[in-house]
Parts: C-alpha cells; sequence; structure tokens
C-alpha cells in the first residue's frame, strides 16, 4: 500500500473517532440537561457515527490487508519519515480518544442507571390504598395512563441507549492500536 493512502485512511478513522467522542458527549449532556426528552435522537447520531467508524475501519483493514496484523506502532517504525512521524501521532491521539470514549460512555450508563432508578417507582401512585382513584371511578385515570406510557417510552429510549453504548470501537481499531 501507498504510505499516502494509509496515512488517508488512518486520519479517515480518527475523525470518524471523534465523530463518536462527539456524539457520546452530545448524548451525555442531553440527558444532563434535558433529560430523555432527546435521547432517542441522540442515541441515533451515535449509532451513525458508530458505524461510520465501523466503515472507516473496515476500508483501512480492507485496503491494508498485508499490514492487517501490524499495529500503528509497527507499521511507524518500518515506515520513512515523515510518515513514521504522522503514524506515531495517529496512534498517540487515537489511542486517547478510545479512553475518552470508554470515559464517556461510562459516565452515561452512570446517568443511565440514575434515571432508571429514579424511574423505578410505580408509575400510577397516585391511586388510594384500596386501589380505587380519589374521584372515585373504578379504573385508571388518563393522566395515569399517560404517565405509564410516557414511563415506558423513557424506559425502551434508556434500554437502547445502553443497547447503543456497546462495541463502540471495532475490534480491528483496538487491534491495530496496541
Amino acid at each position: 500500500m501507498v504510505d499516502t493512502d494509509l496515512s488517508s485512511l488512518v486520519w479517515h478513522e480518527r475523525r470518524a473517532l471523534d465523530e463518536v467522542l462527539f456524539s457520546l458527549q452530545t448524548v451525555r449532556l442531553h440527558l444532563e440537561q434535558s433529560g430523555e426528552r432527546w435521547l432517542e435522537r441522540t442515541v441515533d447520531a451515535l449509532l451513525a457515527a458508530v458505524e461510520a467508524l465501523r466503515v472507516a475501519t473496515l476500508e483501512r483493514t480492507v485496503m491494508s490487508a498485508t499490514e492487517v496484523d501490524r499495529s500503528l506502532q509497527d507499521l511507524a517504525a518500518d515506515a520513512a519519515a515523515p510518515l513514521d512521524a504522522i503514524l506515531t501521532d495517529h496512534r498517540v491521539t487515537m489511542r486517547e480518544r478510545v479512553r475518552e470514549i470508554e470515559a464517556e460512555r461510562d459516565r452515561i450508563v452512570t446517568l443511565l442507571a440514575v434515571r432508571e432508578t429514579a424511574g423505578s417507582a410505580p408509575p400510577s401512585a397516585g391511586a388510594e390504598a384500596d386501589g380505587v382513584p380519589p374521584d372515585g371511578l373504578a379504573g385508571p385515570d388518563e393522566a395515569d395512563v399517560d404517565a405509564d406510557i410516557a414511563a415506558a417510552l423513557a424506559g425502551r429510549a434508556r434500554l437502547r441507549a445502553r443497547m447503543a453504548l456497546t462495541d463502540l470501537v471495532p475490534s480491528e481499531l483496538s487491534d491495530l492500536l496496541r
């Protein structure tokens, strides 16, 4: 593979890592500031960023098939200047991005757990002890049904977010950065 091609592919992968980190920070900020209102939308953006990272990693893996078992450190050691310094810089920066992604993911998991715990109270807690609503009508009132639906949708959004937080960094990329 031509050195400039490898450098270009690694740059593309590095930008994709930045986009995953940005998307994670967006999820966290929205959770902290506006609760779960924008969780579905921010998780969609995160999933798109993760998919772009997977594509970038796959492109680099396919294009550098002869170098597939070599890390960036190995490739930099064998490269001539200035590519050796460029690949070393990519490795250092990308490893830092992966650490930042893992830390951000952990923050979001904690936020989701806190929200799940806070939202675990029975949604229809307004009913009196005998099971009859305060207005005397037998059956759930509209506000309780709406609250139950909102709680179920929020729970679904939290579950989807937790699932999106798994496997953020492709294993092929982790292998490259070892």
